[in-house]
């Protein structure tokens, strides 16, 4: 019955019933017709027992099988020309792209070969060439010109100028070149006698000309003593109590300059109360400064202090006095004494710049 059906279909789409269809109809009425003579010849019950279910069965599955593999191959069939069709058209384009490179390659050739002929005719034939390039010929006369150029006239300005072998010129007939000589370099002249450098030693910088002019304030009292130290420094300074008291001790401080260490601050202190902040040296009480030791070379590097005993008058006694430690590092044996042989010290003088040049003592009157 499946089968009858898909003939049916098959032929109301216009396709003829052949290949699987027909052969899936002629099974179909063949296991139909072993069947009825089956029936007819054999008892109903055994046939249905035995042979009538499988017979259905093969009636209904194979039947089955052809319809469903014919309907794969219709569709298989309507595919393969749309395949054939797609798998031509890269074919059908190599071939297009094939002749127009052929065509291309045949103008090129053709361009070629039309070159060189023409190139060919060209220098096989110089006459036709030069006739055919050359200009016309004009009737009007031309200016004669020669290949060196035109000829221009110049005035006469005298005999011309002669030439060396190298272009040098010599100048007119009877002109002669005048002689040069190159000038006579001379060493410089010595040094005339007794000359010599001047030196840059230490003791030619330590000259009087460079101690600063010593102008000490006016109304500053008491009587000023001689330096000991150095001969340098920027300038003087006078540290003395208006009052005229007496100095009672000593603050200092140490510096350095030129690599040797000296006495930056060497001040004199008026009251016993009155110090702070630099290291000091202070008198016993009932004495007070008398005089000074001070170790130096260019610069004051150290310096002792001399205290004397003050009388009730105020006079100093030098038979009761005593002397401090050395305030800085002393350098060498170079020293020099300052005493006022028993007047009491009322300041202090130093001419210094980085650091204590030299340095004296101010006695009261």
């Amino acid at each position: 019955m499946i089968c009858v059906l898909a003939t049916i279909q098959m032929m109301s789409k216009g396709d003829e019933p052949t290949g699987p269809a027909t052969m899936s109809l002629h099974v179909s009425m063949i296991l139909f017709g072993v069947t009825l003579a089956l029936v007819g010849s054999f008892d109903f019950g055994k046939v249905m027992s035995w042979v009538v279910p499988p017979l259905a069965a093969a009636t209904i599955g194979i039947p089955a099988l052809v319809v469903c593999f014919v309907i794969f191959s219709a569709g298989r069939d309507r595919a393969e020309p749309q395949a054939k069709n797609n798998s031509s058209r890269p074919a059908e384009v190599n071939r297009d792209f094939e002749s127009a490179r052929q065509s291309m390659e045949e103008s090129r050739s053709r361009a070629r070969e039309q070159s060189a002929e023409s190139i060919s005719n060209r220098y096989s034939n110089p006459s036709n060439n030069s006739a055919q390039t050359s200009p016309k010929t004009s009737s009007e006369p031309k200016p004669n010109i020669q290949e060196s150029g035109p000829q221009m006239n110049l005035p006469n300005l005298g005999p011309r100028i002669q030439t060396g072998p190298i272009g040098v010129p010599t100048g007119p007939p009877g002109f002669q070149r005048p002689s040069y000589s190159p000038p006579t370099i001379r060493p410089p002249s010595p040094r005339p006698s007794g000359f010599s450098r001047p030196s840059t030693t230490s003791s030619n910088r330590t000259t009087t000309s460079m101690r600063p002019t010593e102008k000490r304030p006016s109304g500053t009292p008491g009587v000023d003593s001689e330096m000991a130290g150095g001969v340098g420094g920027e300038k003087f300074y006078w540290y003395v109590n208006s009052k005229s008291q007496p100095v009672v001790g000593v603050q200092y401080s140490m510096g350095t300059w030129a690599g040797k260490q000296a006495l930056r601050k060497f001040e004199p202190i008026f009251d016993r109360f009155g110090t702070s902040g630099a290291s000091y040296v202070m008198a016993r009480d009932g004495y007070v400064l008398g005089g000074v030791n001070i170790n130096h070379t260019e610069f004051v590097h150290a310096a002792r202090l001399l205290f004397m005993k003050i009388k009730p008058d105020g006079s100093l006694d030098p038979s009761d006095q005593y002397i401090s430690d050395w305030l800085g590092k002393p350098v060498g044996n170079s020293s020099k004494s300052i005493l006022g042989n028993g007047k009491k010290v009322i300041g202090i003088k130093c001419c210094k710049g980085a650091v204590i040049d030299s340095t004296g003592l101010v006695f009261g009157e």
